[in-house]
């Protein structure tokens, strides 16, 4: 049964790289962020993966919609910018208001259209043991060790694939 969930997700997988991947630059290195695996790859530009991560993401499956359905947005965005976050707040909405370093060291802001605060960042020490699992709200979350060390391998610009996931394979082990 192990075999054929890793044959569909091979094939899910090279078809979204087929989908969403006709920005990609060759030659550069880019990243791919698996919903269905939760893991988040970085690829040199002859497709070698570099580094692979695990990673939590929208709590909700499918593509992102509207702010706030807790969905991580599917397709193909770029690096906007790479932030240093140990003093960004946000509000879980636990009632203790906003908290500081929410996001980790690290918040990596993408270009998604109609979004300006969707990214690929740390998170609390007390909530890194949810990586990897359906945890976020929408963004990319991962362990702060493991954002530090992507950063060695990205750029402003550079291009980053998310692709669908699957309800029925996303158990959390």
């Amino acid at each position: 049964m192990k075999n054929i969930s890793q044959c569909i997700s091979a094939v899910i997988l090279l078809f979204a790289c087929i989908l969403f991947t006709p920005c990609i630059v060759a030659g550069q290195n880019y990243i791919i962020v698996d919903k269905s695996d939760l893991v988040l790859r970085v690829y040199d530009g002859k497709d070698k993966e570099l580094v692979c991560f695990p990673v939590a993401v929208g709590t909700n499956y499918g593509n992102k919609n509207v702010m706030g359905d807790c969905k991580t947005p599917e397709g193909t965005f770029s690096i906007k910018s790479i932030e240093a976050s140990h003093d960004y707040h946000y509000d879980f909405e636990d009632g203790k208001g906003l908290v500081k370093g929410a996001y980790g060291p690290r918040f990596i802001r993408l270009v998604v259209p109609g979004y300006n605060s969707i990214g690929i960042h740390g998170t609390l020490p007390e909530h890194q043991q949810s990586i990897p699992g359906r945890e976020s709200h929408g963004c990319v979350r991962m362990k702060n060790e493991d954002v530090l060390k992507l950063c060695k391998y990205i750029r402003k610009g550079m291009k980053v694939v998310i692709t669908p996931d699957e309800p029925q394979r996303n158990v959390r082990m």
